[in-house]
């Protein structure tokens, strides 16, 4: 089905996989009424995401049917084809979502379906199937008009006015989001039938170009959120809180300011008064990092790490270490290695999980399913297990350059000083071919199951079976920042006179080789920090740090010389004037 295409489909019929052969029965009688109807019957097999492929048939179909049974009521993909007809329309006004009995059962129907119309065909077949025949015609026959702008400028208020139940908040933005993108494709692309998915009619204004900078950025933020939240229902690897809606939230507030050039509602806006102090410790240091448990680990200026609550010293390392690289993980961990060899990885408690040294320089280190991976220039790489357990890894026949690790954390690759690239699973085993050397390769970072590679001031991504995309010049790119938790990693270009502070683009680059505008920082700003999720950032200027959330700035610390974000983005621990501030964001 081609993107951003009209309606393509009367039906779209919603059934668990075990009625199939019941379900059919009642498919052909409508085939046979001349209605046209998406049926999925598993045998078409596409390259795309199973969830976009059903968003994008649910968005095409003018009804939705759910054939109701004891085995429908209890299937997750009913749930979830049922909830994204509902996002379209709460209140039922559209008449989109049809439920149809097929079979009658005891069990309790979803509250956002009580208030519907239903036809039971369980209890009398052919007149129910007479009157959802005449009411479907009816409605095709007078569809609904696609949303104007005050429609949606009132979906905008309801979505942004504060709710307890995260939820419907996650319904609310939907639905939002899907009417501000319809119409802003409309007036910009001259479509006046932009009934496609989201994810398509994003996709095509992000790819025209017609959009100011700030603008493509939030619509790119809000098509990643939706994508994102499709994946997890169907998976169940998460629900709706109100931390996960809050950054669609703050995005479709900018963006609905900008279509409409006033604020819509009172919106969440990012605030310093969201930053509270937690705790103060007096020490000189040259860097600091947050740990659980209001615990910070701290560089000092003799060169030796320690764990601090306040002022209580908690553990200190019996070596100096020159640091070289830090990295964190969404679940607190974090890990530090040394120019000299030094690695230490704290998992949980103030006290390092392992500490022990590389024979050589620190590559690089990532945090993998369960465990730490540390390489050196020297070809070792080791796997470290949260428990302290290590396990020496094939050696790097080139030694280490860099280490990515996919959203998911269940494999890593290795890119060695020659710019070859090795692929491992998570437990340490060598996993398809290495790919061949290709150019002076300056840094890698996954978008999703996608390989990106920056080459001499150009992109590449390799996919999982091996095959390379074109190289996209990037004059001025000069480092990869992965964001573990979404779909897409962040790409830094400098760019500005030779004689003046350069200017740093931030770009998304995500699974689908598309670079999206993301944020641009100030002339002589550089990135220090990020959260696995790209959210917040933590950035260093002549005269202090500043901390951002959502792109947006929030607090700025004068006279800072060092601050660093943990994985989670709730804590940020901040140096200056001989001591640490750890602070957590409320947000």
């Amino acid at each position: 089905m081609p993107h951003g295409s009209g309606r393509r489909y009367d039906i779209f019929v919603s059934y668990a996989s075990v009625d199939r052969e019941q379900v059919e029965s009642f498919v052909r009688q409508l085939e046979a009424d001349n209605f046209k109807v998406y049926f999925d019957r598993n045998d078409v097999i596409e390259l795309r995401p199973l969830p976009l492929q059903l968003a994008e048939a649910l968005d095409a179909s003018a009804h939705v049917l759910l054939c109701l049974t004891p085995a429908y009521m209890q299937g997750p993909w009913a749930g979830f084809e049922a909830q994204n007809a509902f996002a379209s329309d709460p209140a039922g006004l559209g008449g989109r979502i049809v439920p149809v009995w097929l079979e009658r059962t005891d069990a309790q129907l979803p509250t956002y379906l009580r208030q519907l119309p239903y036809f039971d065909l369980s209890r009398d077949p052919f007149g129910a199937y007479r009157q959802l025949k005449g009411a479907l015609e009816r409605a095709l026959n007078d569809p609904p008009a696609l949303p104007g702008s005050d429609e949606v400028r009132r979906w905008h208020d309801e979505a942004l006015a504060p709710l307890d139940d995260p939820g419907l908040a996650l319904l609310l933005v939907r639905r939002a989001a899907k009417g501000l993108v319809s119409l802003i494709y409309r007036e910009t692309c001259g479509d006046s039938d932009a009934t496609g998915t989201l994810d398509a009619l994003a996709e095509a204004l992000l790819r025209s170009g017609k959009l100011p900078e700030a603008a493509a950025g939030d619509l790119a933020r809000l098509q990643l959120f939706v994508r994102d939240a499709l994946r997890e229902e169907v998976e169940g690897t998460g629900t709706a809180t109100h931390e996960k809606v809050q950054p669609a939230l703050a995005a479709l507030s900018r963006l609905g300011r900008w279509k409409f050039g006033v604020r819509l509602a009172p919106g969440p806006e990012p605030s310093s008064s969201d930053l509270r102090r937690l705790a103060l410790s007096r020490v000189d240091a040259r860097a600091a990092w947050p740990l659980a448990d209001d615990a910070i680990v701290v560089w000092d200026r003799a060169g030796q790490l320690r764990s601090m609550r306040g002022d209580r010293m908690s553990w200190q390392d019996h070596e100096r270490i020159a640091i070289r690289r830090v990295t964190t993980a969404a679940d607190g961990r974090l890990a530090i290695g040394g120019w000299g060899g030094a690695v230490r990885s704290f998992s949980s408690g103030a006290e390092p999980a392992a500490a022990f040294r590389l024979d050589g320089t620190v590559g690089d280190l990532r945090y993998v399913r369960g465990a730490l991976i540390a390489g050196s220039w020297k070809r070792e790489l080791w796997r470290i297990g949260d428990d302290g357990e290590r396990r020496e890894l094939v050696p790097v026949q080139g030694g280490v350059h860099r280490i990515a690790v996919p959203e998911r954390g269940d494999r890593f690759a290795v890119a060695e000083l020659s710019g070859r690239i090795d692929f491992y699973l998570a437990g340490g085993d060598l996993h398809g071919s290495p790919q061949p050397p290709a150019g002076t390769l300056a840094d890698i970072a996954y978008a999703g199951r996608r390989l990106v590679l920056l080459t001499d001031e150009a992109v590449v991504g390799l996919r999982v079976d091996g095959a390379r995309s074109g190289p996209v010049p990037l004059p001025g790119a000069f480092a990869l920042w992965p964001n573990s938790g979404h779909e897409h990693c962040l790409l830094l270009i400098r760019s500005g006179p030779p004689d003046r502070p350069a200017t740093t683009r931030v770009l998304q680059v995500d699974e689908v080789d598309r670079h999206l505008p993301y944020l641009t920082l100030p002339a002589g700003d550089r990135l220090l920090s990020a959260d696995a999720a790209g959210l917040r950032l933590v950035t260093r200027r002549s005269d202090g740090c500043v901390y951002w959330r959502d792109r947006t700035q929030v607090m700025f610390w004068h006279g800072a010389t060092a601050a660093a974000i943990s994985g989670d983005g709730r804590r940020v621990a901040v140096c200056r004037d001989r001591q640490v501030e750890l602070y957590e964001d409320r947000a």
